[in-house]
């Protein structure tokens, strides 16, 4: 550890300024040399305005230290990239990765075991509202769908849970590299599940994009053939589609945001902190969802009209994806409360002119002295 001659602050060997005051050792100490050697004091005569005055003497050229204002910085980018590390290999998150790759392998087993119970909802509401002889009759006409989607039922359930594989599998990765307290946090696991997402949100837009126009085309059919008092019920399905297109927007746009906010810290190993509260929340909310199918499952299970296994896997998916929400929530709630806190400590300067701030962080890591032109041109990291 190194301890700055100027302010008396210790930092690390390998840095060439001091993360307080800003000063470069290797200047601050020549000059230190100099001013100690034992040399004639220097004294400016001028010429007397008349005969007979004394000479005047003017003093030395003295820089008074420019005053700070504000927090002084109180971490640098080792600080950071620990807390990043420490906050994305938390228990929570670990409870997290657990939660979702449970859940993603019960969606997937539930095609494994269950592939003679695809269609065993409709007949349980059929049955329960007395249409029994139309619910055998609709299964032995639907006897060759059933065993054709049966036998590709494991196939599609992987292909729809394959964006689900690759973000567990991208998360994991970034777990990983958060574990390792060697070295800087690897981004790639990151990167993988911020192009998921891209995808998942592009897949999702167009097929609420295209229910909206069937909706809206079958509306205009339905008027056409006489059928007007049905349009107040399409135009309201309209409008829920609109909100839930909108919402659905919003959350995926704000989700990639967070893993860029998340991303963005571990490259520069400066404190970006601006994840989502409205991602958060609305995982919070999908726990309503989760109980939902955590009570249907359970009362499939007891009234009987669902195999067994099948109410117990849907069952165990629910609970699991449940733990995931509320965990990932949390973990998004904690990111941005320590990483605010260090923005704080660092960036939040007053922003006027004469005033001292502290020197930018380069992409290594290191700190890199502001060139300074007599104005305060200090900007802190866009979030």
């Amino acid at each position: 550890m190194k301890i700055c001659p100027r302010c008396n602050t210790q930092f690390d060997d390998n840095s060439k300024f001091c993360p307080r005051c800003g000063v470069e050792l290797q200047t601050y100490n020549a000059e230190k040399t100099e001013s100690t050697t034992p040399t004639e004091p220097t004294v400016n005569y001028t010429a007397p305005q008349q005969y007979g005055q004394p000479p005047q003497y003017q003093p030395p050229y003295y820089t008074p230290p420019m005053p700070m204002y504000g927090t002084q910085p109180k971490a640098g980018p080792q600080t950071v990239l620990a807390t990043l590390k420490s906050v994305c290999a938390s228990p929570v998150i670990l409870v997290a990765l657990v939660a979702f790759s449970l859940t993603t392998v019960f969606n997937i087993a539930h095609a494994f075991f269950v592939q003679t119970d695809i269609f065993g909802n409709l007949y349980a509401v059929l049955i329960r509202f007395g249409l029994a002889e139309f619910a055998f009759e609709l299964a032995e006409s639907m006897q060759d769908i059933m065993n054709i989607v049966n036998s590709t039922s494991v196939l599609l359930t992987v292909i729809g849970q394959l964006p689900s594989i690759l973000i567990v599998l991208g998360s994991w990765l970034a777990y990983a590299s958060a574990a390792n307290k060697n070295g800087p946090m690897k981004t790639g696991g990151l990167t993988l599940v911020k192009v998921v997402v891209i995808i998942n949100f592009v897949f999702t837009f167009v097929s609420l994009a295209f229910i909206m126009l069937a909706v809206g085309v079958l509306g205009a059919a339905a008027a056409d053939n006489g059928y007007e008092f049905l349009t107040p019920r399409f135009m309201a399905a309209e409008i829920v589609l609109f909100f839930i297109l909108a919402f659905v927007v919003l959350y995926y746009v704000f989700l990639i945001k967070t893993v860029n906010a998340i991303k963005n810290t571990a490259q520069t190993c400066t404190p970006h902190y601006k994840a989502s509260v409205f991602v958060a929340v609305c995982l919070f909310i999908m726990l309503i969802s989760d109980f939902s199918s955590i009570i249907s499952a359970a009362q499939a299970l007891i009234s009987g009209y669902v195999a067994p296994l099948s109410a117990m896997i849907s069952a165990l998916a629910g609970i699991c994806a449940a733990v995931s929400h509320l965990a990932y929530g949390m973990f998004i709630f904690t990111y941005r409360s320590r990483m605010k806190k260090l923005y704080d400590g660092m960036y939040r300067y007053a922003a006027a002119p004469g005033y001292y701030f502290p020197p930018q962080m380069n992409g290594q890591g290191y700190y890199q002295p502001q060139q300074g032109n007599g104005q305060n041109n200090y900007q802190p990291p866009r979030q």
